[in-house]
C-alpha cells in the first residue's frame, strides 16, 4: 500500500505528464487542393489510381522550350519504345512527350533516356502537421529521366528538374546501378552550358573533381561512390564561368562525419 507521500508524488507526477500531453498538440490531416488533370490520379473516396499514359506528338510548353533546345527540336527514332513500362509511382507521370525522348549512352554500358512529361507535383505551404498547413497537387511540366541499362521489371521514373529547378540551378538526377557498380550523376541544364564541374568532399577519402561535357542540354557521370557534390559550377564554350553553386548543407554534413559525430543527419 502506498504512503501518503508516495502518493502525493505520483499524483504530481501523473498531473504533470498528463500537462504536457495537452500541451502537444495532436497532428491534423492537412489541406489538400488538387488541381487539372490530376484529379484523375487523386480522389478523396478511393487510393490514387494512375490513369493510362498518354503519348502525345506535342511539342511541350513554352516553359521547357524557352531555356532547353532538346525540348525545341524533336529526336529521331521511336524512343516511346525504349521507356515503355518504366515506374510512374510515385511521381505520377500523366502525358509523355513523344517526340521528344533523348537516349544518351553514359560510362560503364549505360543507357539513359531523358524526356518531357506532364506529372503531378506536389508542394506545401505553412507549418507541417497543423491545420496551417495547405498541400497543393498541380500538373507540371518537366523533364525526367530512366536508366534504360538497369534490369527490368523496374524502372523508376526520375525527376531530372522542371523549368525552374533547371533554370535556377543545378537540377541533378541521380541513381544507384544495379548490382552496386556505380552512381549516375547526370545533370540537365539551360542553353549556353557546355560544361559542368562537380567538387565532392567525402569524409576519410581523398576530395575529388568530377567533370560532365554538355550534349544538348544533357551531361552524365558514372562514378563511385554516392556522395552529393558541395560546388558545382557551369562553364561556357569559351571556359567562361556562367555560375557557382555551393551546397552548405553538404559542407556541413561532410565536416560533422569527418569529425566522427553520430548526430550528422541534423547538421
Amino acid at each position: 500500500m502506498l504512503g501518503l507521500g508516495a502518493l502525493a508524488l505520483c499524483t504530481a507526477a501523473c498531473v504533470s505528464s498528463a500537462a504536457v500531453a495537452a500541451a502537444v498538440p495532436k497532428p491534423v490531416n492537412p489541406k489538400v487542393i488538387v488541381s487539372g488533370e490530376c484529379r484523375r490520379v487523386y480522389n478523396t473516396s478511393v487510393a490514387p489510381r494512375l490513369p493510362p499514359l498518354v503519348a502525345t506528338d506535342a511539342a511541350p510548353g513554352p516553359q521547357l522550350r524557352s531555356i532547353l533546345s532538346i525540348a525545341r527540336r524533336p529526336a529521331t527514332g521511336d524512343g516511346l519504345a525504349q521507356i515503355r513500362g518504366f515506374d510512374r509511382w510515385p511521381l505520377p507521370v500523366l502525358t509523355v512527350f513523344r517526340r521528344y525522348i533523348r537516349i544518351v549512352n553514359g560510362g560503364r554500358g549505360t543507357r539513359l533516356a531523358f524526356f518531357p512529361v506532364v506529372f503531378c507535383n506536389q508542394t506545401s505551404s505553412g507549418p507541417a502537421f497543423t491545420r496551417s498547413e495547405v498541400i497543393r497537387i498541380t500538373p507540371v511540366q518537366a523533364m525526367f529521366m530512366v536508366v534504360l541499362s538497369n534490369p527490368g521489371p523496374s524502372r523508376p521514373g526520375i525527376l531530372a528538374g522542371t523549368a525552374a529547378t533547371i533554370r535556377n540551378g543545378p537540377a541533378l538526377p541521380g541513381l544507384d546501378l544495379a548490382n552496386m557498380h556505380g552512381w549516375i550523376q547526370a545533370t540537365v541544364v539551360p542553353d549556353g552550358v557546355a560544361r559542368v564541374v562537380m567538387h565532392f568532399t567525402p569524409p576519410f577519402i581523398h576530395h575529388y573533381t568530377a567533370t560532365a561535357t554538355i550534349h544538348d542540354n544533357i551531361g552524365v557521370i558514372v562514378r563511385n561512390p554516392d556522395y552529393t557534390p558541395t560546388t558545382v559550377s557551369w562553364y561556357g564554350a569559351g571556359g567562361r564561368l556562367i555560375r557557382r553553386f555551393v551546397n552548405e548543407s553538404e559542407i556541413r554534413y561532410d565536416n560533422c562525419l569527418a569529425h566522427h559525430r553520430k548526430d550528422c543527419f541534423g547538421a
